[in-house]
């Protein structure tokens, strides 16, 4: 049963947890924070909300993608960020 798991699966159940654990202890919501952002920065929020969207559903090509590894500003950082790749960020300890 647990033999076919992927990151992709851990990662999910690790954000499930996180946010119900969350939502369950904390005095703030999450969805009266993101009511705040929407009062105070409506254009960043939609961006934003869009943005996690349209990647979760495959919609946004993936040279614009943000959380695409083939993104511009990825492929910069891993060119001029050192940390960006495991095998230069050995060297930075």
């Amino acid at each position: 049963m647990f033999r076919d798991v992927k990151q992709g699966d851990i990662a999910w159940g690790v954000i499930l947890a996180g946010v119900v654990f969350f939502e369950l202890t904390a005095d703030d919501l999450l969805s009266e924070a993101t009511e705040r952002y929407w009062t105070k920065h409506p254009i960043l929020t939609r961006v934003v909300i869009g943005a996690v969207a349209g990647h979760l559903a495959g919609v946004i090509p993936s040279t614009l993608d943000l959380f695409s590894a083939e993104n511009v500003v990825h492929q910069w950082a891993v060119e001029h960020w050192p940390l960006a790749r495991p095998d230069r960020a050995a060297n930075c300890r």
